[in-house]
This record gives structure tokens, C-alpha cells and sequence, in this order.
């Protein structure tokens, strides 16, 4: 959007909590792996039972993660805000 500030890196690490206790040398290390990439409404990250190789943080914005019931309809499982790790194993 017009006049919007692009957030760099080293911002959107320190929007991840996880990530703001990491000590200077392993952020260092981590840095070179990190991608940052900004989706539109209603793109998809993953797909369920997908296997993913990344693993994904929310720098900024909203994220949900549903499932379509036997209708084809989406329910919201969760609903995640900036700082989220989103596809951790539970």
C-alpha cells in the first residue's frame, strides 16, 4: 500500500519470540536462511498433510489455518497474529 513501511529482516525477526531470545551469533547463523516473502488475502502457505520444508513465522498481519468439513466449507481451527510460529509440530 502506498506509504506503507516495508519491514526488513532484522524487524520481522524481532517480531518472533522465539527468535528475540536467540543470541547474536545464532541469529547470525539463522540470517542467511531467512526468506521473506509478503502474500495476499487469501493465498496459501501449505495445504494440510502437506510435507513442508520451511518452517513459517508471521512478521506482521493475520493468518488462519482451517480445514474444509464434508460440504467443502472452511472451519477456522486457529487464527494467528504477528509473532506466530505457524507450522510447528504439536
Amino acid at each position: 500500500m502506498e506509504g506503507e513501511k516495508v519491514m526488513n529482516i532484522w524487524e520481522a525477526v524481532r517480531q518472533v519470540p522465539v527468535l528475540t531470545a536467540a543470541n547474536p551469533a545464532s541469529l547470525a547463523a539463522l540470517m542467511p536462511h531467512i526468506v521473506m516473502r509478503e502474500y495476499k488475502k487469501g493465498e496459501h502457505l501449505f495445504w494440510d498433510k502437506e510435507p513442508v520444508a520451511q518452517v513459517y513465522f508471521l512478521a506482521s498481519g493475520v493468518c488462519s489455518l482451517y480445514k474444509l468439513n464434508a460440504n467443502g466449507e472452511k472451519q477456522g481451527i486457529f487464527i494467528y497474529n504477528a509473532g506466530a510460529m505457524l507450522n510447528e509440530v504439536i
